[in-house]
């Protein structure tokens, strides 16, 4: 079974910050995100990714990973 993925505006209430944050945020490569394939679907951040910013273990720069592209 995958990991949780949370859509942004889940991400953004978890960090009690802004979707336009968020998004900000993946494409600097600040979370990591799953792309989906389609502008209506969009991104999905790990639920880990979450906690990592939380928890402060920020290990640097990450990058967009496509669905079904291998880490």
């Amino acid at each position: 079974m995958g990991e949780k993925l949370l859509t942004v505006r889940q991400a953004a209430e978890l960090l009690q910050l802004s979707p336009l944050t968020i998004r900000a945020w993946i494409r600097r490569g600040k979370l990591r995100a799953v792309y989906l394939g389609s502008d209506a679907a969009g991104y999905r951040v790990p639920a880990s990714e979450i906690e990592r910013i939380i928890h402060g273990r920020d290990g640097g720069e990450t990058q967009v990973q496509k669905e079904g592209a291998c880490a």
